[in-house]
């Protein structure tokens, strides 16, 4: 639809999270035995898939639900290995970031991205209005602590940031340091994208990919659990990005989705207490 034919106010604002490595038992509304209470609350608002098909790894799984295509019709059937050139999402593919832009949509990225990391395959260059995230792998983090790292010639790993129609730049080196900080920096400028829209009243569409489920795994800064528990339940990680409910002025709350990468059955989840969120009564 046209954005001259739907006011913001009547179109339902979407919050889309990707989670890798998150299996069928790790969620409480699916039988895990973690408790995960605000993701089982939205699941029982809306509504739960329990018959999917899924891709093995990131970069095929994003293609996919980026493009609505097949990966081996975009090229993305596996993780690329260094060396094997460039990958990704070509700049003729038509994106769920392109989709809701040219529908008038407001459109944010954010986390990891995985589906291209050179300039013409970025989330900005994809439909997205702007990007703070990683370029590739979460496993990207560990790689300056390796013995030979600094003898191989392979560019430190960096979190970068961006918006539409400029080159995107590095905010700081992806270690081990910053990882352990990172979803809670995706969870908060996630959550001010959706402020700023909400107030607007611009309709909008956030792309949200966490990256603390893959490997290196290490505890999380000032979370008294562990493991699993850990992971599942600290405010930022499980829930922080749509549970804010400071409305917008239309009083209404998003569609929001969250996917698993090795189990793609939609879940929608609060993202915590921080965020404003807006969309249709009926999508809530």
């Amino acid at each position: 639809a046209s954005s001259d034919d739907q006011p913001g106010s009547n179109r339902p604002n979407v919050v889309f999270i990707l989670v890798d490595n998150v299996g069928w038992g790790d969620i409480g509304c699916y039988g895990g035995v973690v408790p995960t209470p605000r993701i089982d609350a939205l699941a029982g608002q809306g509504m739960r898939f329990k018959n999917y098909n899924v891709e093995a790894q990131c970069t095929p799984t994003r293609s996919a639900i980026l493009s609505g295509r097949l990966p081996i019709r975009t090229g993305n059937c596996s993780v690329p290995l260094p060396g094997q050139g460039d990958y990704g999402l070509v700049g003729w593919e038509y994106t769920l970031g392109e989709l809701f832009s040219d529908a008038g949509y407001a459109t944010g990225a954010f986390g990891k991205w995985h589906v291209g990391d050179k300039e013409g395959r970025l989330p900005t260059d994809q439909g997205f209005d702007e990007w703070y995230g990683i370029k590739n792998t979460s496993d990207e983090s560990a790689y300056s602590t390796y013995p030979l790292f600094a003898e191989s010639g392979v560019p430190v790993p960096k979190i970068w940031e961006g918006v539409k129609g400029s080159p995107v730049s590095a905010v700081a080196d992806f270690n081990l340091e910053t990882r352990a900080r990172m979803d809670e920096q995706i969870a908060a400028r996630t959550a001010a994208f959706i402020t700023r829209n909400a107030q607007a009243n611009k309709p909008f569409f956030t792309y949200v990919c966490f990256t603390w489920r893959t490997w290196p795994c290490s505890p999380i800064p000032t979370s008294p659990a562990s493991g699993a528990v850990r992971l599942l339940r600290h405010p930022w990680s499980s829930s922080r990005p749509a549970d804010r409910r400071s409305r917008s002025p239309s009083g209404e709350r998003p569609i929001t989705h969250l996917a698993r990468v090795r189990g793609l059955e939609p879940l929608t989840r609060r993202l915590g207490a921080d965020m404003a969120t807006s969309a249709h009564p009926e999508s809530a």
